[in-house]
């Protein structure tokens, strides 16, 4: 338990003293006397408050002493606090940067990878178109060797029917030369 608060100024006081009675009625005169025989429990609790509340008073005091101290050593602190702030922030600053530069060497990175891929699938995808050009070429030369070699055979077989198939060729292509030319003036 603390200590109680002792005033130089004033006699200790014993707690089992009793004060004077007031000019009180028979009624209240009687409640008096009948509460003020000592009641240990009641006196107990008194000295504990008044002991929490002279513990309170000397926490206080010891706090304003070193709030006095502490305002003296804010402004010392303040300079030393603020240098300290500038450096994480040129940490941070730096972090950051640093930060920066990773993911433009990144995205630098994912960039060329995406066009090596790109050229890749370019480069593969002109591969097969040219491969079915040339597939497609194959084709039509068989065909034409096909048709050339119908041709000779039926040339062959009935050249007057040939004969008579080219004559009807050679009309239609004059009679068409022909128009062509009138119209265009």
């Amino acid at each position: 338990m603390a200590e109680p608060i002792r005033n130089p100024n004033f006699p200790p006081v014993s707690p089992e003293r009793e004060l004077p009675v007031a000019d009180l009625s028979t009624t209240e005169q009687l409640i008096v006397t009948q509460a003020q025989p000592s009641n240990p429990r009641l006196n107990q609790t008194a000295e504990a408050v008044g002991s929490a509340v002279g513990s309170a008073v000397r926490r206080v005091d010891k706090v304003r002493e070193r709030f006095n101290v502490i305002r003296g050593k804010a402004e010392e602190t303040a300079a030393a606090r603020s240098e300290e702030l500038k450096r994480a922030a040129e940490e941070w600053k730096q972090a950051a940067e640093e930060k920066a530069q990773d993911v433009k060497t990144r995205a630098a990175e994912a960039i060329e990878e995406i066009r090596a891929k790109a050229s890749e699938r370019f480069e593969d995808a002109r591969w097969r178109a040219s491969e079915k050009l040339q597939e497609a070429k194959w084709a039509a030369q068989d065909g034409m060797e096909n048709a050339r070699q119908r041709v000779k055979h039926l040339a062959n077989e009935r050249p007057l029917q040939v004969i008579a198939g080219a004559a009807v060729a050679g009309f239609a292509i004059g009679v068409a030369l022909r128009t062509w030319r009138s119209s265009r003036g």
